[in-house]
């Protein structure tokens, strides 16, 4: 798999984890996956890379605490600028 591909899949993963309020538990489900397509090296790598993803979406919704029908929108805009990268 890509870099570019596995860069994307981290941060639908940490948008979806966002979304749905998981914790520790969208970060088990992450590195699951990963052990399955890496070695522990990347998937340490790609954890972090997670982690920052997730931070970076937290800090935007607490930015934001406007309305939970923008923070969906913005996060759709999101997912579909990832998905065509």
């Amino acid at each position: 798999m890509s870099e570019r591909i596995l860069k994307a899949l981290i941060q639908l993963f940490a948008l979806v984890a966002k979304v749905d309020n998981v914790g520790g538990d969208g970060r088990t489900v992450v590195q699951v996956f990963l052990k399955q397509q890496l070695n522990a090296e990347l998937v340490q790598k790609y954890l972090l890379l997670f982690d920052e993803y997730l931070e970076q979406h937290q800090k935007i919704s607490k930015d934001k605490v406007d309305k939970e029908k923008k923070r969906t929108s913005v996060n759709s805009v999101k997912v579909l600028r990832i998905c065509t990268i």
